[in-house]
């Protein structure tokens, strides 16, 4: 006879303890169901759980895995609660006592009873608001007063019957500076004014799923005259300080959230995965910059194109073309680097492009600049700046983009590209023929190196890119 035995009858359920530490053999717990007795549950049985909620939906699009619910296929679930934070008399938290805290649910199908159970040990929940049991709209965005009102506009022009917008991203710092550390930081959100009734203000914080721990403390609301913060402008405006490009400072949203003016690629899912592309409050200067995540699948980039319609600038001048820049841990898998650079097509069809590589890795902000020397004779019919990204790892962060006339010396005799594909016949001409290549040019593939002339040779078709003398 064992005097730590424990036997407890409820109305549906049987439950057997040795008194022991658990065992498979030392606690068991028999459940009466409405069909007959079901196999009996032991300690460390294997279940299969009725899914019951998800905790988010972030990153779902379509079906989503649920999570483990209060009931399963055996009858029963199990509630290990051994590392939750513990109740104090006092109502505060403290660390979990030292032990297993264990609770078992035996409601078989009666899933009303089920929760109801849950409530009665864990307490009741309070009912949602009814605006609360409508449509949300949040979007990871650093949304301008102008973009959000007018994303409401068209909500209602749209019949889209949100209840409740969320404003996401304003109250809090998202690309945190190691040097804030993790100490208290002050966060303000600035509540524009406006001329229509206001019934209620609902304060609330969104707390994304991540890991630590959050502190919030001394919530306030306060009335203020200071004036509405920069960048606040209405998609569409144009800078009037001269400038020869558009939105340079990348302070101008568009009302998705993209930044005017300037385009990344890809452009859409059939061009490749575009990775993180979004503004940030890590900055060089204004209230923003505009985060590329570099992605192992494709190369991206960000650029702006003109064309002469939009009576611009001229095109075929000396300009410097640069941009602010911060790295975080940018690593290019592919060899195509990073590189800042101008392209400018001409009425002839050709290119007459100009690049410069970056140098990788981490560092703060960075200006980095690239002479763009003038064409002469050439007809430029379009002229866009770009900053071309490789496939790889880590972020890059652009800001103040900047076009600036200047007076360059030409470096040396003037080139330009030439492509020209050959075959190993090319390469060896038949007898009383003259070669198809013209002997500069043949000495020219002799220094790109022997990969694409064993290439020819084996019977493949080769493209070399060289320069060329635009005088022969």
């Amino acid at each position: 006879m064992n005097d730590n035995l424990i036997l407890c009858d409820a109305q549906h359920l049987h439950l057997r303890y040795n008194g022991g530490p658990f065992s498979s053999g030392g606690l068991t717990v028999t459940l009466a169901a409405a069909g007959g007795a079901r196999p009996p549950w032991r300690w460390g049985m294997e279940l299969h759980p009725i899914g019951g909620t998800a905790r988010t939906l972030d990153g779902a699009d379509g079906e989503i895995l649920l999570q483990d619910s209060l009931f399963s296929w055996e009858g029963c679930a199990v509630l290990d609660d051994s590392r939750a934070m513990a109740l104090t008399p006092d109502g505060w938290l403290a660390p979990h006592a030292p032990g297993q805290d264990i609770y078992f649910f035996g409601y078989d199908r009666d899933f009303e009873a089920g929760v109801a159970g849950f409530y009665r040990l864990c307490g009741p929940q309070p009912l949602l608001p009814r605006y609360a049991l409508g449509c949300w709209w949040s979007r990871f965005h650093r949304y301008t007063q102008a973009e959000y009102l007018a994303l409401m506009e068209r909500f209602c022009a749209e019949k889209l019957p949100f209840t409740v917008a969320v404003v996401d991203m304003d109250w809090h710092l998202v690309d945190i500076d190691p040097a804030l550390g993790t100490g208290w930081t002050l966060l303000e959100l600035y509540i524009p004014a406006t001329n229509e009734p206001v019934d209620d203000i609902i304060v609330t914080l969104e707390v994304a799923p991540g890991t630590g721990v959050l502190y919030a403390d001394s919530w306030g609301l306060y009335p203020t005259d200071l004036p509405a913060p920069a960048g606040s402008a209405s998609a569409g405006e144009e800078e009037s300080d001269g400038a020869l490009l558009k939105n340079g400072g990348v302070e101008q949203l568009n009302p998705d959230g993209t930044v005017t003016h300037w385009d990344v690629w890809p452009g859409n899912p059939e061009e490749g995965q575009r990775n993180s592309y979004g503004t940030t409050e890590f900055k060089h200067s204004g209230e923003r910059s505009v985060r590329i995540e570099l992605v192992y699948s494709n190369p991206q980039a960000i650029y702006q194109y003109r064309l002469p319609e939009d009576n611009a600038f001229d095109f075929n001048a000396d300009y410097i073309f640069s941009a602010w820049v911060k790295m975080d841990g940018v690593s290019v898998l592919d060899g195509n680097g990073v590189k800042i650079g101008v392209k400018r097509k001409g009425a002839d069809g050709n290119e007459y492009n100009v690049y410069q590589s970056v140098p990788m890795g981490t560092c703060d902000w960075t200006k980095v600049e690239l002479e763009v020397p003038k064409e002469p004779g050439v007809n430029i019919v379009q002229y866009d700046v770009i900053f071309d990204i490789g496939c790889g790892t880590g972020k890059i962060y652009f800001d103040d983009f900047e076009l600036t006339p200047a007076e360059l010396t030409a470096a040396g005799p003037e080139f330009a590209f030439r492509e020209v594909e050959f075959t190993a016949a090319d390469l060896l001409p038949a007898a009383g023929a003259a070669s198809g290549f013209a002997a500069r040019d043949i000495a020219l593939l002799g220094a790109s190196g022997v990969c694409l002339i064993v290439a020819a040779a084996l019977g493949g078709t080769a493209t070399i890119r060289f320069k060329k003398r635009r005088n022969g």
